[in-house]
């Protein structure tokens, strides 16, 4: 159902999406609680949060600029705690 949505909202990067959230939800937290992954997919700056046990998604506009961001296209920043 999220690849279905994911592919409505953004039918170009939807799947791209998709599979960078795979991706990260794959990713071993060492038994921690809290994962953030920010990356951008193609163009769109795109944030995953491991909350517990379920997952956030958050696609900025292609524009989108935050002196919190910290990433540059090409880099994916991972972290948990």
């Amino acid at each position: 159902e999220l690849k279905q949505i994911l592919r409505q909202r953004f039918p170009k990067e939807g799947e791209a999406i998709f599979d960078a959230f795979i991706s990260f939800s794959k990713m071993d937290s060492g038994g921690k609680d809290l994962g953030i992954c920010k990356q951008y997919v193609m163009e769109y700056p795109v944030l995953f949060n491991l909350i517990g046990d379920g997952y956030d998604i958050m696609v900025f506009p292609k524009d989108f600029q935050d002196e919190y961001w910290e990433t540059e296209p090409g880099q994916v920043n991972v972290f948990f705690i």
